[in-house]
């Protein structure tokens, strides 16, 4: 986990759940392992270990990381059994209520590897917005592509490889079936979502959407129980929705309670809400969004879709795979957590990228936070007009309500009032 990770979806979603049970609510804060994505593959390829070391390894590195961000997740499992279990047990009983399709299509395959080559697999040009990418998804606009379809594609193992077109059977979800479900949600004006998602969304819908794979012919995830798919794995980003159902049932059975949510329809008063990052707009727009759409009454529809843009280091996206990052566990050994995390707060790339300089955040800090703080720990008592300073405070406290509320959630905002508030303190 790098710096731009905990600078959007996970340092939101901690602060989120923080206020909500600062309001009396009752909140459950899940996410999951990403064991079976295809980057464990190549990562394990490029540092020459086992698929399953390199899970193991980075899981822990990234436990450490969220410890030490102190992130409150009430679940983050790893894909065992029951994972296995309830993803399998979720996309056969949608195949059986004809809410998925099998069929063939062509895909890419390389000849020297002797493997199809898709995501992390293979690498081009994308062809909506010519950014170099990966199969499936381009990070850069959030559109995604078909492999077969990506210009000058080539296998991340060797660029010299031979790559041919070569069809293969698989689960679908045919996302455009869904279309007037997806037209009356966006049109909903009870749902919160920001505007670079918006516009994505728009983008989408004003052409035929895409079916999704659920499904491919690998070695690596877990394993297809359906008839004519023998040997194929579940695509991990499908794989992600309910997965993240069972992780929501866990959270519950670790409080003492049932998980039935995440399989019969939620009480009315529940609410699911999502944050993630732009890249991955498409799978939480449309692919999850679509699997809920066809699990029916089962499942909720998320109230806001919260996604946050690219922070960038040196004016370069933050990248696992490229190692251009500021890794969070070694991090925080150096700076204190809790500065960390109001720095991200008011500087996090909610709707524009923004550039993360070490420099810069130590001066921040230090003229923003550390001296008004010092100024008014060491104040002496004087004609300081505490019931005035109890009125000021009572519009403090309605302001940060506002922007830590799902309306209008923005930690930007957020730590600008606290700014705001501890330089007037430290003037009075």
């Amino acid at each position: 986990m790098h710096l731009g990770h905990l600078s959007g979806p996970y340092l939101a979603g901690d602060v989120f759940k923080r206020f909500a049970h600062l309001c009396g609510k009752r909140a459950a804060y899940v996410s999951s392992g990403d064991d079976n994505q295809t980057y464990v593959v190549t990562t394990a390829a490029i540092e020459q270990r086992a698929p399953e070391t390199v899970a193991n390894d980075y899981d822990h590195r990234i436990r450490r990381s969220l410890q030490g961000g102190r992130i409150a997740l009430d679940a983050f499992n790893r894909p065992d059994a029951r994972h296995a279990g309830f993803v399998g047990g979720f996309f056969t009983k949608l195949l059986n209520e004809g809410r998925l399709q099998v069929k063939e299509t062509p895909c890419l395959f390389c000849e020297d590897c002797g493997v199809y080559v898709f995501e992390a697999y293979v690498g081009g040009t994308c062809p909506t917005c010519l950014e170099g990418t990966r199969g499936n998804i381009c990070e850069v606009c959030g559109h995604p592509n078909d492999p077969v379809g990506l210009i000058e594609p080539r296998c991340t193992v060797d660029n010299g490889h031979r790559l041919v077109r070569k069809p293969a059977p698989g689960l679908f979800l045919p996302l455009e079936s869904f279309r007037a479900d997806f037209e009356r949600y966006y049109a909903r004006t009870d749902v919160v979502w920001r505007t670079h998602l918006m516009e994505f969304v728009r983008q989408m819908l004003a052409k035929p959407l895409p079916d999704f794979r659920l499904t491919y012919p690998t070695r690596w995830g877990i394993p297809v129980d359906i008839p004519g798919l023998g040997g194929q794995k579940y695509n991990a980003w499908g794989e992600m929705l309910p997965g993240l159902l069972n992780s929501f049932a866990l959270a519950q059975e670790a409080g003492g309670e049932s998980g039935a949510f995440a399989y019969n329809p939620p009480p009315p008063d529940t609410e699911l809400v999502q944050f993630f990052g732009y890249d991955n707009s498409f799978f939480f727009a449309f692919v999850h969004l679509g699997l809920l759409f066809a699990a029916g009454p089962r499942c909720m529809l998320p109230k806001a879709l919260i996604s946050n843009e690219f922070y960038e280091l040196e004016n370069l996206k933050f990248s696992t795979s490229l190692k251009h990052a500021i890794w969070v566990g070694d991090f925080l050994e150096r700076y204190n957590a809790d500065t960390v995390r109001f720095y991200l707060s008011a500087t996090n790339p909610e709707l524009q990228r923004t550039n993360y300089v070490e420099s810069e955040m130590r001066t921040w800090l230090q003229d923003k936070l550390l001296q008004p703080w010092e100024r008014i720990r060491q104040a002496k008592p004087g004609n300081f007009d505490e019931a005035a300073a109890r009125r000021r405070f009572q519009g403090y406290a309605a302001r940060l309500e506002t922007y830590y509320g799902v309306q209008f959630f923005s930690l930007r905002q957020a730590a600008r009032v606290v700014v705001q508030a501890l330089n007037w303190l430290a003037r009075a």
